[in-house]
């Protein structure tokens, strides 16, 4: 008994509160992930607080491998992705890649081994966006989105989607501030224990975010 008292002493504020955190999640938990979106003519741009040069690769340059392992680490989903058509665009700071983002059209898919669901003409919904944690805090994932969206708008799209957490603020915050307005529309996932996992998709993008499922 003294062992667990001089336990509890030793806790803080922060670790107990993420303690209670977990055994919530253990028995229950509900995440919202909700669509963002941005109409390409209403883009704001973003300037980085270091300087940056954003490259971009699809299938045709495919990106090098060594440079978006730098990024993500390894991933077995690159050559799907190319196979696709998808884009992605790449920071650079001092030739070190720093965040990378991921552009797809035609489909979006919320896992890229999800079956694809429609995009409407001329829309595109941005994935897989990871900045290098040394990296952050100097504007480069807004700074890539809004670069990126401006490539976009050039070569005849007219929106961009995207999804975030209601739980990351700071995520969407960013996207806020380039213009990105929050919608309705979102996919809701249920846990309870182990026992019992569900995903609802509140949204269809066939008629571009104007009805809900």
């Amino acid at each position: 008994m003294p062992d667990f008292q001089i336990f509890i002493q030793s806790l803080s504020v922060s670790s107990m509160w993420a303690i209670l955190k977990k055994l919530k999640n253990a028995f229950s938990f509900v995440t919202v992930q909700r669509f963002f979106v941005l109409q390409l003519e209403t883009i704001q741009e973003a300037g980085p607080k270091i300087p940056i040069t954003v490259l971009r690769y699809d299938i045709v340059q495919k990106c090098p491998r060594e440079t978006l392992r730098k990024i993500k680490g390894e991933t077995k989903d690159w050559v799907r992705r190319w196979l696709r058509g998808d884009i992605c665009y790449v920071a650079c700071a001092d030739k070190e890649p720093v965040a990378h983002v991921w552009i797809c059209h035609g489909e979006w898919r919320l896992k890229d081994k999800d079956e694809g669901r429609p995009l409407p003409q001329r829309c595109a919904f941005l994935y897989d966006a990871r900045t290098r944690e040394q990296w952050r805090g100097n504007r480069v994932y807004q700074t890539l989105i809004s670069r990126s969206a401006s490539d976009l708008l050039t070569r005849g799209y007219e929106s961009l989607y995207l999804l975030v957490s209601d739980l990351d603020f700071a995520a969407q915050h960013a996207p806020e501030k380039i213009g990105f307005q929050r919608t309705e529309h979102c996919i809701v996932f249920y846990r309870f224990l182990k026992l019992f996992k569900f995903r609802s998709d509140r949204v269809t993008l066939l008629a571009g975010l104007a009805s809900s499922e």
